[in-house]
């Protein structure tokens, strides 16, 4: 008792913080909170990549990339925009892009020769969810080398 007399006297009775401590207790936590949510939205905002890059890095992969259909030379490698008519099968296809039922469902028509492929999620009662523009490619088949139509289509996901 005596030790709360001699506080009491200085002016210093706890019981005048207490109010302070609850406040504190209960912004303090709510603070921290609200900082973690701002530094998560920015997060988020610089790690968005917009539909239409998503669109040109599948259509990269498609007519540039080694592990899908272009051409390989021994000598130069990967030559992009030519592609080898006898790997745009299906089951390149799939090994270049196994797709999965939360990624984009992708159709890819070949104008010359006339081959439709499809990804292993491509629903056909699921419409078209956006078609993009024709690209222009080059084939080579058994006859040589000749200009196509490369037709990229999508479904489901978010573009």
């Amino acid at each position: 008792m005596r030790f709360l007399n001699k506080k009491a006297q200085e002016g210093g009775v706890p019981g005048d913080k207490v109010p302070w401590t609850l406040i504190l207790l209960f912004y303090l936590p709510l603070l921290f909170f609200a900082l973690l949510y701002l530094v998560n939205l920015e997060t988020q905002s610089r790690t968005y990549v917009p539909p239409a890059l998503k669109e040109f890095q599948l259509t990269q992969k498609f007519t540039s990339g080694p592990e899908c259909f272009v051409v390989l030379d021994s000598i130069s490698g990967p030559q992009a925009g030519l592609i080898d008519a006898s790997r745009f099968t299906a089951e390149r296809l799939r090994s270049c892009y196994p797709a999965t039922k939360t990624e984009l469902a992708v159709r890819l028509t070949l104008s010359s020769p006339q081959q439709t492929l499809q990804s292993a999620n491509w629903r056909e009662d699921g419409g078209v969810l956006k078609r993009l523009a024709p690209k222009t490619v080059h084939v080579k088949d058994s006859a040589g080398v000749h200009d196509a139509t490369l037709t990229l289509e999508l479904q489901g996901g978010t573009t």
